[in-house]
């Protein structure tokens, strides 16, 4: 039909990334908030609320069941924000042990930061010393 564009120009930017990113796994339950600004906006308070569950207005992408007794699993994606807003978010979501994904683009460049807290994410032996032995060996056997 001719009104498949139209519906989407109704439709936030959040709740389209919702949707189209519950498509990927329809066993997870996904959903948004939309608030007028970010700027100055009590992170504290809002993040409370994001952990309480899904809006009751109607404004979240869901599966078509909800299961209310799976542990719930957040993770805030903040996408081309300033730093007056990461940076709050970003202690907001620190205290509570929430994963935050800032992403940034610029053009064809762009870069995506991720900040855990200790239960979600540990990095050990980064850089090992020598992680193939043999690699050397065989690049000086090729030259």
């Amino acid at each position: 039909g001719g009104d498949d564009g139209n519906n989407h120009k109704k439709l936030s930017k959040a709740a389209i990334s919702c949707a189209l990113l519950s498509e990927l796994n329809p066993d997870v339950l996904g959903f948004h908030y939309t608030v007028p600004s970010l700027e100055g906006l009590d992170y504290s308070a809002l993040l409370e609320k994001i952990k309480q569950g899904p809006p009751s207005d109607g404004s979240s992408s869901s599966a078509t069941t909800t299961t209310t007794t799976l542990p719930q699993k957040i993770l805030v994606i903040a996408a081309d924000q300033p730093s007056t807003v990461t940076l709050p978010l970003s202690y907001e979501c620190h205290n509570r042990s929430i994963p935050l994904l800032v992403v940034r683009s610029y053009g064809l460049l762009g870069y995506a930061r991720i900040q855990t807290a200790t239960p979600y994410h540990c990095i050990t032996e980064a850089k090992k010393i020598q992680p193939y032995p043999g690699l050397e060996t065989v690049s000086v056997a090729t030259v």
